[in-house]
């Protein structure tokens, strides 16, 4: 097999990757993996299948917001993207919230619900970066942002998750993208190729922006997330694809009691 070519999530402080993740890595059909920073990194040229969505089409997708460092990011600034998992709590790329300083400042963030044309239905700030108890990797690079404010049920309805992916599902991406801020994008052609604990490579590109964007299935009560966009990679053959994680256990216990609070 190919040696697996791993490089750092830049600009972020973002840890190398853990020996046994690299190990994991690497006895997969992932191949020859180039991870880069979906959300922060430098524009990336479109991914063929990602189509803008128009106003209509958009609103199933309420819950998806746009997470940047200013209300109104030009094309080319920094933004990522990120789900309504609760109405305070966006899930998203723990690099797309962590400075390169490597201290959380989530007061400077914001997440903007509902933005199409220049405008926004709401934009909040974050208040706390709830990052996971392990060791930052390439499988681990998730967060939860809380908001200062909650969501009104008005503006955008959390989403559920589901359980993770598996090989063969073909998902569904919808987010943002660096070179086109103004409108969300979707992607339905994200095959599940391959599966390692807690991650999955997907057949379908992702560019910068995409960081924080769900994978999703439709469920019988509706869109359900089963995995988050945190980077891309090539196999040895020098194909693009997404590379998404799964919340490990203790983001999903804080989304869970946050969950539960509501139904009490």
């Amino acid at each position: 097999m190919a040696r697996t070519a791993l490089a750092p999530l830049a600009p972020t402080a973002f840890a190398s990757l853990s020996r046994t993740a690299l190990r994991t890595l690497t006895r997969t059909a992932l191949g020859a993996l180039t991870l880069a920073a979906l959300g922060l990194a430098a524009a990336t040229p479109a991914a063929a299948t990602q189509r803008s969505l128009s106003a209509p089409e958009a609103r199933p997708f309420a819950a998806i917001g746009r997470i940047a460092y200013v209300d109104a990011p030009a094309p080319g600034g920094a933004i990522c993207s990120g789900v309504l998992v609760a109405p305070d709590l966006v899930l998203t790329a723990l690099h797309c919230v962590l400075p390169a300083t490597g201290a959380p400042q989530p007061g400077t963030i914001r997440f903007a619900v509902g933005w199409r044309d220049g405008r926004a239905a709401a934009i909040l700030r974050g208040a706390e970066v709830i990052p996971p108890r392990e060791r930052w990797n390439a499988i681990t690079d998730l967060a939860l942002l809380r908001l200062a404010a909650p969501v009104p049920a008005t503006l955008a309805i959390p989403l559920p998750i589901a359980a993770p992916a598996r090989p063969g599902e073909t998902l569904s991406l919808v987010g943002w993208r660096r070179d086109a801020p103004e409108a969300p994008v979707r992607d339905d052609a994200c095959r599940v190729e391959t599966v390692v604990p807690r991650m999955a490579g997907l057949g379908c590109e992702v560019v910068s922006g995409n960081s924080g964007a769900p994978m999703m299935t439709r469920g019988p009560a509706g869109w359900e997330i089963r995995a988050i966009t945190v980077a891309t990679s090539r196999t040895p053959e020098g194909r693009a694809r997404a590379l998404a994680s799964d919340p490990p256990a203790d983001l999903r216990a804080v989304m869970a009691a946050a969950t539960a609070s509501l139904r009490e």
